[in-house]
């Protein structure tokens, strides 16, 4: 990983100057390329059966598809091991097992995933008996939750979930008690998803497919769409917005005009109802994986970028910042697409903060400033573990503005922070001139302390 972002970094400005438009334009075709179906969607008979259950889904609110092994072309060797011998392990003692939610969405179009989730009918308890000591549990939302923990792979367990409480009674629901969280049943396990498109299941005995929601039609149809009515699901679990706009980045689908609509008339308000830490884990996800100009974009768009980033509200409309975010988040997945994996958060971070940071610099110390954004954006989410990275990459970046001198590199380089500031100072470049006499040193600078740094290996 080291070797890696030496690598990628020291190729500098200049390189990435000359790709940053191909890359932008190039960003749409990857994400459409992702989210095309590709073998799966060519088989008549199952395109048939999609197509027979999204009728009774649309009349009733669900309906139960099941695609037989013979017909699709998830096998088994795509799961882990360790999650197979899991769901043997259940299926031999009597219980229900099927994989559920990404991987699956991931395996039907055609992509790999390593995000394997069982789902069952046994109890906590009961798992607690069949995997003794290997069974580990967390608290998440008032609900506990097991996960499997082999050697080399945790495999995460949950019992059926049910419906969420206030669908109690709400037409295309089935009946169920809303006194308990756990369900005894796989239809109303799905119910509590997020999306249509991860609301699917492997079944571990046969190797069926199984779809209550319509999710494997969405998929085809790329659109993203929830189980009940989106302004009922949002108000219920408002991280399903920001979810909602993480897969529209990365995979390019279209928000059903429901969804559109209510995450359009109250997303911005129901976002602020997300706890801290769970908003700071979806916008990790969100912005770090390579698709964060389009996930702006949709922030944009649908007018979330405030309420995610509350130091912006006087910033988001200018053209200038909009500008160099564009260049800013597009240098930053080409970045990522370099090294192979994700970038640190406090780097994605800091590419929206700081223009902001520079801005009341200029009224006062940028010590004050810096922590003063900072504060701010602490009203959205949480920045405890990252916050002293955060504040030490912007004061290394702004350094390095204000001074190129030789004797000061060595210093600079030997930081755990540079490689985050350099890119950070890039970025900053990529559309302020004023900027390049600096960038160049310090890429410069980069080169040779990689070269010193091969030569001591070698």
């Amino acid at each position: 990983m080291a070797y890696n972002w030496l690598k990628a970094t020291r190729r500098g400005l200049a390189m990435l100057l000359g790709t940053l438009m191909a890359f932008t334009c190039l960003g749409g075709a990857l994400a459409e390329d992702s989210a095309t179906a590709g073998s799966f969607f060519d088989n008549e008979e199952i395109n048939r059966l999609i197509d027979e259950n999204y009728q009774e889904v649309l009349e009733k609110g669900y309906a139960e598809l099941r695609i037989p092994l013979a017909l699709h072309n998830i096998a088994e060797a795509q799961f882990t091991q360790n999650s197979l011998e899991a769901g043997r392990k259940l299926l031999e003692n009597g219980f229900e097992a099927y994989i559920v939610g990404g991987c699956i969405r991931d395996f039907i179009m055609g992509t790999e995933s390593n995000d394997i989730d069982i789902t069952t009918n046994a109890t906590l308890e009961q798992q607690l008996e069949l995997f003794g000591d290997m069974l580990v549990t967390h608290t998440s939302g008032g609900r506990t939750f097991g996960g499997i923990q082999f050697p080399d792979e945790l495999v995460d367990l949950a019992t059926y979930q049910n419906v969420p409480a206030p669908y109690y009674g709400m037409a295309g629901v089935p009946d169920f008690d809303p006194s308990t969280n756990t369900g005894d049943s796989l239809v109303l396990d799905s119910f509590q998803r997020d999306l249509t498109m991860n609301a699917l299941y492997y079944d571990l005995s046969n190797g069926d497919l199984v779809d209550f929601h319509g999710g494997i039609h969405d998929i085809r149809e790329h659109i993203l769409n929830t189980m009940v009515n989106p302004a009922d699901e949002l108000a219920q679990d408002a991280r399903v917005i920001v979810r909602a706009v993480r897969f529209k980045a990365r995979y390019g689908f279209d928000f059903s005009e429901r969804l559109d609509s209510a995450i359009r008339e109250r997303g911005a308000e129901l976002l602020e109802t997300v706890g801290r830490h769970d908003m700071l884990s979806n916008v990790s996800k969100m912005m770090d994986a390579g698709y964060s100009v389009d996930a702006w974009h949709a922030l944009r768009d649908y007018g979330l970028l405030d309420t995610v980033y509350p130091p912006l509200i006087r910033l988001a409309d200018d053209a200038g910042y909009a500008d160099y975010l564009e260049a800013a988040l597009s240098y930053m997945d080409q970045l990522r697409e370099d090294l192979g994996e994700n970038i640190p958060h406090t780097l994605a971070l800091l590419a929206f903060l700081q223009p902001e940071i520079d801005r009341r610099a200029e009224r006062s110390t940028y010590s004050v400033a810096l922590h003063g954004v900072l504060d701010e954006q602490e009203m959205s989410f949480d920045l405890d573990d990252i916050r002293e990275a955060t504040e030490e990459i912007s004061l290394l970046e702004h350094d390095m503005e204000q001074a190129d001198t030789n004797d000061m590199a060595d210093i600079v380089c030997d930081s755990e922070y540079f490689r985050d500031a350099l890119a950070l100072l890039n970025m900053k470049a990529l559309t302020d001139e004023a900027l390049a006499e600096q960038a160049e040193f310090w890429n410069e600078a980069a080169q040779m302390a990689d070269e010193d740094a091969l030569d001591a290996a070698a």
